[in-house]
C-alpha cells in the first residue's frame, strides 16, 4: 500500500466514523493523513515543487540527495538569484523535507 493509499483509507474511515468521538482523534487523522502526504514521492515532471527551495530528491542516474529547487528556472540544483541553471540535475521524483526534530 502507498501512502497516498493510506491516506485515502484514512479519510475515508474518518467520514465514516461517527462524530462522537474526541477531538484530538480528528486532530490525529489530518495529522496522520498530512504525514503520508508529506512522505509520498512525487513525479519531478508531473508535479513540480510550486516553490523555491531544498527537497529531497531521487536523480535519474540513481541517487538520493538533498538539493535546492529554483521555481524561477524550473529546476533542480540550481537556485533563484543565479543567472542560468547550468549545473541543473535531472531529477525523477521529489518530496518536501520532514519537519526538524524538536527539543525536549
Amino acid at each position: 500500500m502507498t501512502n497516498q493509499e493510506a491516506a485515502d483509507l484514512i479519510r475515508i474511515a474518518q467520514a465514516e466514523i461517527e462524530w462522537d468521538y474526541p477531538m484530538e482523534y480528528a486532530i490525529a487523522f489530518d495529522k496522520a493523513i498530512e504525514a503520508l502526504e508529506r512522505t509520498r514521492w512525487r513525479d519531478a515532471k508531473t508535479e513540480p515543487p510550486k516553490e523555491s527551495g531544498e527537497y529531497f530528491v531521487f536523480c535519474k542516474v540513481g541517487y538520493q540527495a538533498i538539493i535546492n529547487y529554483s521555481a524561477r528556472h524550473k529546476a533542480f540544483n540550481a537556485l533563484d538569484d543565479e543567472e542560468a541553471p547550468i549545473y541543473a540535475l535531472e531529477v525523477t521524483h521529489w518530496m518536501p523535507l520532514p519537519e526538524e526534530p524538536k527539543e525536549g
